[in-house]
């Protein structure tokens, strides 16, 4: 989780880039960092709360695995 935050936060500092550069206009801007704060919602909630996003009892693992094979 800790890597997912920092790899986003490096993606806001690339659109500031990209808009200072000109490559990308301020409402390109502005919807794609409202995207990234949504992803930063998201993943501030997975690490808060991992429980929600882990198996729930041995028979979902299990069958989890089997589904893979």
């Amino acid at each position: 989780m800790t890597d997912a935050d920092g790899e986003a936060t490096e993606t806001s500092m690339w659109l500031d880039f990209a808009l200072d550069c000109q490559y990308i206009n301020e409402k390109e801007h502005n919807d794609l960092q409202e995207k990234y704060n949504e992803i930063g919602r998201m993943l501030n909630s997975m690490a808060l709360n991992p429980e929600k996003f882990t198996p729930k009892t041995p028979t979902a693992t299990a069958t989890a695995t089997n589904l893979k094979q």
